[in-house]
C-alpha cells in the first residue's frame, strides 16, 4: 500500500515539474530552465536587491555594487546604486550630459542594461567621429512611481547637472499611486526562492500580501480622472524641481501600442504648456510590430511584457531622431539616425 501511494506520488511530481518546465520553456523561453536562474523569476520590490531610500518620498533603491540576476538576465549598479556604468558626479568638461528617469521599461526590466536604449544611445553618439563626449545616465528603477521619479531628480539627478532629462512614463507609472510616504519601505532581505510558475498563473501562489512589497494601483473606477491627474501633478512639480535651471527636458512615453487619440493629446499638450518636448516611443514600436505582424513582436515573452533588445533598439531610434532636432547634438545624432527633418511634432496626437 504505501509503495503504491509512493509511486503514485512521484508519478504526480514527475508530471508536475514536466509541466512547470514545459510552460517555462513555452511561455518565457529556454532561459527559463537554466537551474541558476530559476528562482530570479521575480518582481524587483520582492527581492533583496532594494534598500529603503534616503528619505521617505524616494521610499527605495537599487543597493550600489550589484552583480546579480532578476529574471534570468544580469542586474548590476554602481557604486552610486544605478543600474549603469559608473559616472562622475561632477559633470567632465566638454561633455553633455543626459539623465534619465523613469521605472521598468528604462532601468530596464528583462535585459541586460547594454541593450537598453539610453545605453544604446550613448555608444551611438559617442561612435560618431570628432563629435562631443555625451553621457547617457540612467537613475530608473522598475516599479517607480510618479513620486519616486521626482524624488529621484531631486535626490539624485540634479548633484548630477545634466543638460537635458528624459522623463520616461509608460502606460503603468501614472497608475501607481503617488503616496507622500512618512518611512522608506521596509524592505526584504530574504534570499528569492524557486517560485512556480505554474501555480502562480493557477492563482495558488505567488501572491505576496504584505503592503510593503505591493505598489497600490489606481482603481478602474478612479482610473480615467486620477491617472491624468497625477501626470498632470507630477508635470507641475517637475517644473518647480527644475525652475532656474538651463535643464532642457523631454517627455518619453513607452508603451506597445499608440495610446487613444483623447489620451495622446493630453500626453502631447500637457508637457509642452511647460516648455518640454515629447517623444512617443510607443508610435514607431506600434508601427514596427504591426509591420512585422507578428504577436509578441518587441516583447521579452508571453510571461514578461517588457521590451526586449530590438524592442529596446526601436525606442533608442525614436529618441535618436529627436535629438536630431537638439542644436547641441544635431550633427551626431543626424550622422546616426539619418534624419533630415527641423523639428518632431511628437505624433500620435490625432
Amino acid at each position: 500500500m504505501l509503495r503504491s501511494i509512493f509511486k503514485i506520488s512521484l508519478a504526480l511530481l514527475g508530471v508536475f515539474i514536466l509541466l512547470e518546465m514545459s510552460y517555462r520553456a513555452v511561455v518565457i523561453g529556454p532561459r527559463a530552465l537554466n537551474p541558476f536562474w530559476a528562482s530570479s523569476y521575480a518582481n524587483l520590490i520582492s527581492t533583496q536587491y532594494i534598500k529603503p531610500g534616503a528619505t521617505p518620498d524616494l521610499y527605495y533603491e537599487l543597493k550600489p555594487g550589484l552583480d546579480e540576476v532578476l529574471r534570468g538576465v544580469p542586474l548590476k549598479t554602481n557604486s552610486s546604486g544605478l543600474a549603469d556604468k559608473e559616472y562622475t558626479v561632477e559633470k567632465p568638461a566638454d561633455t553633455y550630459r543626459i539623465a534619465v528617469v523613469g521605472s521598468s521599461w528604462t532601468m530596464p526590466a528583462s535585459v541586460p542594461m547594454e541593450d537598453a536604449y539610453h545605453w544604446q544611445l550613448e555608444e551611438q553618439l559617442n561612435a560618431v567621429p570628432d563629435g562631443k563626449n555625451v553621457e547617457v545616465i540612467n537613475f530608473a528603477v522598475e516599479n517607480y512611481g510618479i513620486g519616486e521619479i521626482l524624488a529621484t531628480v531631486r535626490e539624485k539627478v540634479l548633484d548630477y547637472e545634466p543638460d537635458m532629462i528624459i522623463f520616461a512614463l509608460t502606460t503603468f507609472t501614472g497608475n501607481i499611486v503617488w503616496y507622500d510616504y512618512d518611512a522608506p519601505m521596509t524592505v526584504s532581505q530574504d534570499e528569492l526562492k524557486m517560485n512556480s510558475l505554474v501555480l502562480m498563473q493557477l492563482g495558488i501562489t505567488g501572491k505576496d500580501e504584505s503592503a510593503g512589497m505591493v505598489r497600490p494601483f489606481i482603481s478602474e473606477a478612479d482610473q480615467e480622472w486620477r491617472y491624468r491627474q497625477q501626470i498632470a501633478a507630477g508635470m507641475l512639480e517637475y517644473k518647480k524641481l527644475t525652475e532656474g535651471t538651463d535643464i532642457d527636458t523631454v517627455v518619453l512615453w513607452l508603451g506597445f501600442r499608440k495610446p487613444f487619440w483623447h489620451l495622446a493629446n493630453f500626453l502631447f499638450h500637457l508637457p509642452r504648456t511647460h516648455g518640454h518636448d515629447v517623444i512617443f516611443g510607443s508610435d514607431l514600436l506600434a508601427e514596427r510590430a504591426a509591420e512585422s505582424g507578428e504577436q509578441l513582436k518587441f516583447k521579452v515573452s508571453q510571461y514578461d511584457l517588457h521590451p526586449d533588445a530590438e524592442g529596446h533598439a526601436v525606442i533608442a531610434e525614436a529618441v535618436m531622431n529627436y535629438l536630431a532636432t537638439v542644436p547641441e547634438l544635431a550633427e551626431q545624432a543626424r550622422s546616426v539616425s539619418g534624419a533630415e527633418s527641423e523639428a518632431v511634432s511628437g505624433g500620435g496626437t490625432g
